[in-house]
């Protein structure tokens, strides 16, 4: 009971705690990446690096003739299928269309464990682009190489336990199309083999002949794999002296969740179905160019990959730890969800605080009618969500367009010029109905609330607020906007980032400008 006059007495002043509170926040948001600590594997059935690679010298002219035949090839399913079949792998062809209605297609092979049953599975997947030019099969020839040299090699080892998908995909095809027909066809039972539960999966991306190495970890709207595994695979690499890998840096895997920059990645499939992937990304900057770097060592990649799929292999059962959202600070640092929450969470303190001070949102009706505004002019602007998703609709446009709206890339100027118009005719009919809307809501304003009347006390029929609308529509947004922060700052916390800094403030402090007000004083 002591403390309940000081309560009291802080309670009066909630507008300056909590104004002090988000410029808090705001600093240690700022600093947050200097709170990070070292990763560790909390999986101990993953053993990483505890073992000696065999992919030695022997298999590295087995490699090294690997890439010169496919350099000599044609296309690339033609290397492919004559790399396969010299390697004693069967190749397995799947036919498949994009959702912009382009043919393409995949090869996939399995290794089978000598210590398993079959009943669980690994996937590695060699992305490599088999677009046609004048430099593909020189390009591809790097990862194609490796992809076929492990396999072959993995064939020959007494340690696995777990069968391993070999998978080899587009990587120019958009949204990861050749990994999500891999397992569209294994789980929708047209596969011409199956081993079980697929467990984790790694992919290998490699246009060219890179210099190094991003570990791509990020997929759509910020799914991250089990840590535990890329951890284990930063280990591998380690031991590897040619062989840079490296993580973004925090700030700009912050943005890269922003931009829903993991929306193309090829294993973003993966992850969308629980299964902990993340892809190694080859880098070849024009830097590196100029100042003459050689490519990185294929080998050392490939023993890298046996390491992780040795790790996999050990751990025969789904993992238990680090399911958790984090960023990494470097390739041993990292800084964990259970720190960067808060200073969001008290950047929202300010917002509760004009809640609580708030005559519109104590007032049930002014309440009502604030979200009854929300949901018009969100309806205002879904004539441009039902002209993105349904292309019937554009019969009705002065731009019309023949099939469904599909996401992919121009493959012309003419195709560019074409969407640069249906984009604007969509903006021009969301940009109507917001006026519309506009005029609508004005109208209904001065008819709900006027100061004249209040001052006079006379009665009015209909419906009448205590308080002007803006203030019922800003109650009503700043109480929506709470609701929605919490959960987005647990599932999606670099979204909620910008939105809290810039949303929470204008909440606060928006007032309506008035030409009228200021010439009648």
């Amino acid at each position: 009971m002591a403390l309940a006059p000081l309560i009291g007495k802080l309670g009066q002043h909630h507008k300056l705690l909590s104004t002090a509170a988000y410029l808090a926040a705001l600093v240690l948001l700022a600093i947050f990446p200097s709170f990070d600590r070292r990763t560790e594997i909390e999986e101990h059935g993953l053993i990483a690096g505890y073992a000696f690679s065999g992919f030695d010298d022997g298999w590295s002219r087995r490699r090294a003739e690997v890439a010169r035949k496919v350099e000599a090839s044609a296309d690339v399913p033609a290397a492919l299928t004559l790399a396969l079949r010299d390697a004693e792998l069967a190749p397995h062809w799947v036919n498949f269309t994009t959702a912009s209605l382009a043919k393409a297609s995949m090869v996939y092979t399995v290794v089978p464990a000598s210590r398993g049953d079959s009943r669980e599975a690994v996937v590695l997947i060699i992305a490599t682009n088999w677009t046609a030019s004048s430099r593909t099969m020189e390009k591809a020839s790097w990862g194609l190489s490796v992809g076929v040299a492990l396999a072959q090699y993995l064939q020959t080892v007494n340690w696995l336990s777990k069968d391993v998908f070999i998978v080899f995909v587009d990587s120019s095809l958009p949204y990861g199309a050749g990994a999500r027909a891999w397992l569209r066809n294994y789980f929708g039972g047209h596969s011409d083999l199956r081993r079980g539960v697929l467990r984790q999966a790694v992919v290998l991306e490699a246009a060219g002949k890179p210099t190094s190495f991003l570990l791509n970890i990020e997929g759509i709207n910020g799914m991250l794999p089990n840590q535990d595994v890329v951890n284990a695979y930063m280990v591998s690499a380690q031991r590897e002296s040619q062989l840079p890998v490296y993580h973004r840096g925090v700030w700009e895997s912050v943005l890269h969740h922003i931009r829903n920059g993991g929306v193309h990645s090829t294993h973003a499939p993966f992850l969308e179905l629980q299964v902990p992937a993340f892809t190694i990304l080859g880098k070849r900057l024009a830097s590196d160019k100029r100042r003459g770097l050689p490519a990185s060592n294929p080998d050392s990649m490939a023993r890298s990959l046996e390491g992780i799929i040795r790790c996999l292999s050990n751990n025969v059962q789904q993992l238990h730890h680090s399911f958790n959202f984090y960023f990494f600070t470097g390739s041993s640092r990292h800084i964990s969800s259970g720190l960067y929450l808060y200073p969001l969470v008290a950047m929202l303190f300010p917002l509760l605080s004009f809640l609580v001070g708030s005559p519109a949102y104590r007032d049930i009706r002014s309440l009502l009618v604030g979200f009854g505004v929300i949901v018009a002019v969100v309806a205002s602007g879904s004539s441009i969500f039902f002209l993105a998703t349904n292309g019937s609709l554009h019969r009705w446009s002065w731009v019309p367009i023949e099939g469904p709206p599909s996401c992919s890339l121009p493959s012309s100027m003419g195709d560019s010029g074409l969407r640069r118009r249906v984009a604007a005719a969509w903006l021009s009919a969301g940009f109507f109905a917001a006026v519309v809307v506009a005029l609508i809501l004005r109208q209904f304003a001065f008819g709900v609330f006027s100061e004249e009347i209040k001052e006079g006390g006379n009665e009015v029929r209909g419906l009448r607020l205590p308080s002007p609308l803006w203030e019922a529509v800003r109650a009503a947004s700043g109480f929506a906007f709470l609701i929605a922060a919490t959960p987005l700052v647990i599932s999606s916390w670099a979204v909620a980032v910008p939105l809290i800094v810039v949303c929470v403030p204008q909440l606060v402090l928006a007032r309506p400008f008035s030409l009228r007000r200021d010439t009648d004083h």
